[in-house]
């Protein structure tokens, strides 16, 4: 199932690996070094050979670093941890609702990283697409600490697009959307491209607050598909007919792991791209963003709602009952392996 890797993949990709092929073991733990194993390379081709010595290291430390960052940056929504002085990692008893974001994150991720046979697990399926739009949702609410609406079609409530603006402009307060549908519509009038609708409301009641509007991808195509500041305009005036005072933060919610060339170069390089993409996607939620932002909406201790999305219990459950489904479809990728 797990193609060899090699020694030139980023360190996000190495342990991509690592985590899936953790996932494929009867405990849940594998040593780190397993990726020499994996890339033939044993601990006797280094006896006399000090260049070799070296990569190996580089390898291993490049390796540790990025779980490491992983786990500083996820804290409790990162579902593995390090032990036995870094040299193993496992995956963590309990699952909670982030950990379950992130590895099925992880497994829409692996599609595209090429660290997987072609053909060895199942393709990405719509339940599994949609379920990551709901975490992206409860993302964009345990930012914002507030409300959410899940815009993306198909909605949940199976509005139409200008029901689903009266839905929230009812809950918000705001100016007004407009009567009927402009007499060109939209290419995509289902959601004219938005999938996330997430505000922070006042104590006082409704009048605008602050927004974020988002879009999610979940494919290898998601860059060229920014919500960009033009569309946001082009929204605003087509949808309103007067509109909203506050212009919305943009959002990006992805799956992956990104810069990883960049982040090989160190956390200078891996800053500054981060920083010049989101002048062209807005704040970009991405693996090791989301998970965190979704457990948070678990932990407010103000409830964070939903409209249009069912109950944050109801997804979490839905995420339980998903782990389950893969994890019996990993088992059996590995079983077929072994035969």
């Amino acid at each position: 199932m797990l193609i060899p890797p090699q020694l030139d993949l980023p360190a996000t990709r190495l342990a991509d690996w690592l985590e899936l092929y953790t996932l494929t073991t009867e405990y849940k733990e594998c040593p780190v070094e397993k990726l020499l194993d994996a890339m033939d390379i044993s601990e006797d081709a280094y006896i006399g050979d000090e260049t070799e010595d070296v990569e190996k290291e580089q390898v291993l430390g490049r390796v540790c670093r990025e779980f490491e960052r992983r786990d500083e940056t996820l804290k409790e929504a990162y579902p593995f941890k390090i032990i036995r002085g870094g040299t193993f990692i496992e995956q963590k008893e309990a699952l909670n609702p982030g950990m379950l974001s992130y590895n099925l994150s992880l497994r829409i991720s692996i599609k595209s990283t090429e660290i997987v046979v072609d053909g060895s697990l199942p393709d990405i399926s719509y339940q599994e697409r949609n379920l990551f739009q709901a975490c992206a949702n409860l993302a964009a609410a345990g930012y914002l600490g507030g409300r959410v609406y899940a815009f993306g079609w198909p909605r949940p409530d199976h509005t139409n697009l200008l029901d689903a603006l009266r839905l929230v402009e009812l809950e918000m307060g705001g100016e007004g959307v407009v009567q009927d549908f402009p007499p060109a519509p939209a290419k995509h009038a289902k959601d004219d491209e938005l999938d996330v609708f997430a505000w922070l409301p006042h104590c006082d009641g409704p009048g605008w607050a602050l927004t974020l509007w988002g879009q999610v991808a979940s494919g290898k195509d998601w860059s060229i598909k920014p919500l960009s500041s033009d569309k946001i305009e082009q929204f605003r005036r087509r949808w309103y007919k007067k509109p909203p005072v506050l212009k919305p933060i943009r959002a990006m919610f992805v799956p992956f792991c990104l810069f990883e060339d960049e982040l090989e170069k160190g956390a200078e390089a891996y800053k500054e791209a981060l920083c010049d993409n989101t002048v062209l996607y807005g704040i970009i939620f991405h693996r090791c963003r989301l998970p965190w932002y979704m457990q948070k909406a678990y932990n407010n201790s103000i409830e964070v709602e939903g409209l249009g999305i069912v109950n944050k219990e109801n997804v979490y459950g839905e995420l339980k009952v998903w782990w389950e489904q893969f994890s019996e479809i990993l088992y059996t990728a590995t079983k077929a392996d072994a035969a």
